[in-house]
Order: C-alpha cells, then sequence, then structure tokens
C-alpha cells in the first residue's frame, strides 16, 4: 500500500475515532512490530523489520494530523506517541531516552 494511500487512512481515522482509534488500527496493521503503553507514551516498535516502516512513516509524516502525537524516536526503530501533546510528554521523553538534564 502507498504511503499516500496510509495517510488518507489514517487521516479518516483519526478524524473519526481519534487518537485511540489510530492506535487500534495500527496494532492490527503492524506485521512484525508491536504498540506497548510505557510511561503514558505509547511506544510503536517496527521490530527491526522493514514490513512495518511504510506505517511508521506515513504516522509521522506532516501530512497526517496524527503526527502532532509525534514526540520521539529511539533507535532500533521505537517512535513514541502522545496522546495529550502536552510538554509533560516530552519530559517523559527525555528520562525514557536518558537525558535527564
Amino acid at each position: 500500500m502507498t504511503e499516500k494511500r496510509l495517510i488518507n487512512i489514517i487521516n479518516t481515522i483519526y478524524e473519526t475515532e481519534g487518537f485511540k482509534g489510530v492506535i487500534e488500527e495500527v496494532q492490527s496493521r503492524l506485521v512484525y512490530g508491536t504498540v506497548i503503553k510505557t510511561n503514558g507514551l505509547y511506544c510503536i516498535s517496527t521490530g527491526g523489520w522493514s514490513d512495518d516502516e511504510a506505517l511508521l512513516d506515513a504516522l509521522i509524516s506532516p501530512m497526517t494530523r496524527f503526527h502532532y502525537h509525534y514526540v520521539g524516536y529511539l533507535v532500533g526503530g521505537h517512535f513514541y506517541f502522545s496522546e495529550d501533546k502536552s510538554f509533560e510528554c516530552y519530559q517523559r521523553v527525555k528520562i525514557i531516552l536518558g537525558d535527564n538534564e
């Protein structure tokens, strides 16, 4: 599926079902990856496989409304998203990444 098609699907789900709807859709579409809620953030992991890269690229694309929830990336294919988009979520990401300053 093309990234443009995925972006359209994500936007439609976000408009009708919100953040949780997109998370549920991602869980159903991941081939090898996982979705884990940790420290108030949703970590979507590719599992190290490229099969899920197009989906993650669509999620963080500036063309989706969902990209405003994207707060960080950890090497190894771990993408962090926050439901509330607050400054506090960025502090949680700093803790996860080991940047406590």
